[in-house]
């Protein structure tokens, strides 16, 4: 006769348990998904881009989660046909608990553990981007950055348990994973491709009639809930600046993205996504 309740039982709690948000294990964690855009065209000196791998590795490397994933992205001529991953980290898939971890101290023999491993695996980052650097040379000459955008809307993670999915987690004790994507783009900002330029000043009219058509061939990807940082923003003249600040303004509207920063630098902001 127990038997025959106690999985309607368990059902039942897990189900209250759920609603009421009291559960200590299956309290909620993050999963940052951290999509790095790094532009590898010729107006991104040497220099530039070593600071840019610096802040990779130890404003974003260095900083993930257990749960959190890393991916490093080119823009150059070649972002649509050969969208490589420069980089990529996925923690989530890697074990840090040891079966004789004790309750007092687990969570910082885990901390110590996924730090350690990180702190091995650092090096490879900067070694990755300088080498595809190198390798992709011959497609220096424009930055399809709209075409970079595409790929990262492919690489968008989505956390859309059902209900009961959740009760799953609750009953077998798993974590109900609370998702963030976000993109940082590395780059001046300023596109180009063989259908467009962005590298001259231009009448607003001009940058209405990009957003126009990019919409209509359904070519602004759909980022709903991302947050969006742009570290190296710049421009010949302080009025181009400001005629692309509005132009990718509007871009990330049409997006359904948050642009939380659009900086020369945004490294304090990259810092504060990632505490």
């Amino acid at each position: 006769m127990m038997k025959r309740f106690y999985v309607p039982i368990c059902l039942a709690l897990a189900i209250t348990g759920i609603l009421l948000g009291n559960s200590c294990t299956t309290a909620g964690v993050t999963r940052r998904n951290i999509i790095c855009l790094l532009d590898y065209s010729g107006s991104i000196g040497e220099t530039q881009l070593a600071q840019y791998a610096d802040i990779i590795t130890e404003d974003i490397f260095l900083a993930l989660g257990v749960y959190d994933r890393l991916v490093v992205l080119p823009i150059d001529q070649a972002s649509r046909i050969e969208p490589i991953k420069i980089f990529y980290e996925d923690l989530q898939q890697q074990v840090f608990t040891r079966a004789g971890d004790g309750l007092t101290h687990a969570q910082d023999s885990l901390d110590h553990r996924k730090q350690r491993y990180l702190l091995l695996r650092s090096g490879q980052v900067g070694k990755s981007i300088l080498e595809h650097r190198q390798e992709r040379s011959s497609f220096a000459d424009m930055t399809d950055i709209f075409s970079a955008l595409e790929e990262v809307a492919r690489l968008q993670e989505s956390t859309s348990l059902d209900p009961w999915g959740k009760v799953q987690n609750f009953m077998h004790s798993k974590p109900n994973i609370q998702l963030e994507n976000i993109f940082i783009i590395f780059s001046d900002m300023i596109h180009e491709s063989e259908d467009y330029s962005l590298d001259n000043n231009h009448e607003p009219s001009y940058y209405q009639h990009i957003l126009t058509e990019l919409e209509a061939a359904n070519r602004i990807p759909n980022l709903t809930n991302s947050k969006v940082l742009v570290h190296g923003r710049t421009g010949k003249t302080t009025q181009q600046v400001e005629n692309l600040l509005r132009f990718w303004t509007a871009y990330f509207r049409a997006a359904n993205a948050d642009l939380v920063a659009y900086e020369f630098d945004s490294r304090s902001w990259i810092n504060q996504v990632m505490q």
